[in-house]
């Protein structure tokens, strides 16, 4: 099984109302689910209904989260994504290792003072912070290139 979902898709600002139940109003977040674990593509306010999904089953896939960059539209879902403090759910985050500004550091300091009250290396389940593999060759993640 393979299920891909486009979770928002909004630049810079979440809209809702009316107007916004056609297209969504959610900033990016995209989802590729297979039988070995779930591959989330950034974490903007889109990653929030794939809570309700992931409550509602028996048990939650691994985890891997990857950020396409680091613009606050990206991220701001992830404070309140609720794996994050499931100690049963391996997480693993990925970014480019080769950008000027550092990614982990930045992740941190979202999750931790003055922006959130938890610490994310202190929350939850076992997380990896892994750079990307370097080039432009392919990543193989649960079974997907």
């Amino acid at each position: 099984m393979h299920k891909f979902i486009i979770r928002g898709t909004r630049g810079s600002v979440p809209a809702c109302g009316r107007d916004f139940l056609k297209y969504g109003g959610n900033t990016t977040c995209f989802t590729l689910e297979t039988d070995q674990g779930l591959v989330i593509f950034d974490a903007g306010t889109g990653i929030m209904s794939l809570n309700r999904e992931l409550i509602s089953r028996p048990t939650i896939p691994p985890v891997t989260l990857m950020f396409t960059h680091f613009h606050l539209d990206h991220l701001i879902g992830l404070p309140l994504f609720a794996p994050i403090y499931n100690r049963t759910v391996p997480m693993t985050l990925m970014a480019d290792g080769s950008r000027k500004e550092d990614w982990k550091a930045a992740i941190k300091g979202l999750i931790g003072a003055p922006y959130w009250p938890g610490e994310l290396t202190k929350c939850g389940g076992p997380k990896e912070l892994l750079d990307l593999p370097e080039g432009n060759g392919p990543v193989e993640i649960y079974g997907v290139k």
